[in-house]
């Protein structure tokens, strides 16, 4: 059997959940998190004013911003102030380089999502010289790489998502109106019913699409799920796509004990492949 390096935890790190689905209907004031990252089309749309409100009051709450960004989006960013304005936000989830220029100018705190490509020590360091105060590793990386880079840097915090469905595709098309650019007879069906790929194995790859703009994810079949106790991290996150509250709660529980989801449709993705 392989032996995979360790690393000792002497850190407290902090807990962080990306929602990306907020339930008008769900009761989110008894997460044991530090942090919510919370999809920015959720602060352009008046029904989840209250609920937002409440979270900012709750939480640290982070503006999470989609890895593509065009037309309708870049409307609703002209109006970055007032959200900023309007609600306590304590930072920012950038997903692409370029979104630097919308955040830069507030004092408050930026975090590079894992679409930067954070896969090493140089990267992190760039990264951190342009501002931002948390990277998140990329989950392409093996333990022993993570565990390497998170034991030679130390001037950024690290972020390790370590359980979620990851995205596999970000296409900028709306693969359910078969378009790229909004139609004003739009039906929004994406919203009545949900919609899967499947493949020759019979595996389902939920596809979701935005309705402000014509972008489309796919997500993986299988969840990732890694035990975070061998990594001396920052923070730690987890992912939430379609999971109801009882089980949000369950995998947070997992999370902070320091063990992992086991089952048929989790997978602990990169971090225990070798070299």
């Amino acid at each position: 059997m392989a032996s995979f390096p360790t690393q000792t935890q002497n850190k407290k790190p902090l807990y962080c959940g990306l929602f990306n689905n907020l339930n008008l209907e769900t009761d989110y004031s008894n997460l044991d998190l530090n942090r919510l990252y919370v999809p920015f089309k959720y602060f352009i749309n008046m029904q989840y004013e209250d609920l937002l409100q409440k979270l900012c009051s709750l939480y640290e709450v982070y503006i999470y911003f989609p890895t593509i960004i065009r037309n309708n989006y870049l409307k609703h960013i002209s109006n970055l102030d007032n959200i900023v304005n309007c609600f306590k936000i304590s930072g920012f989830v950038i997903s692409h380089i370029s979104q630097l220029e919308f955040v830069n100018k507030y004092n408050l705190k930026i975090l590079g999502n894992y679409t930067l490509n954070t896969m090493n020590i140089y990267t992190a360091s760039f990264l951190q010289s342009l501002g931002l105060d948390t990277v998140t590793i990329s989950p392409e990386l093996d333990k022993a790489t993570i565990i390497d880079m998170l034991s030679n840097y130390n001037k950024v915090n690290f972020e390790l998502i370590v359980y979620g469905k990851l995205p596999l595709m970000t296409s900028n098309y709306c693969l359910i109106g078969h378009t790229n650019h909004c139609l004003p007879t739009c039906g929004k069906y994406c919203k009545k019913q949900s919609y899967y790929l499947k493949d020759r194995l019979g595996f389902l790859f939920k596809i979701v699409p935005d309705d402000i703009d014509t972008i489309t994810t796919i997500y993986n079949s299988k969840t990732t799920s890694i035990s975070p106790i061998d990594f001396n991290l920052n923070s730690i996150r987890m992912d939430f796509l379609d999971e109801d509250i009882d089980e949000i709660k369950n995998v947070i529980r997992t999370v902070k004990s320091g063990n992992r989801i086991e089952g048929k449709d989790y997978t602990n993705g990169n971090i225990n492949r070798l070299i």
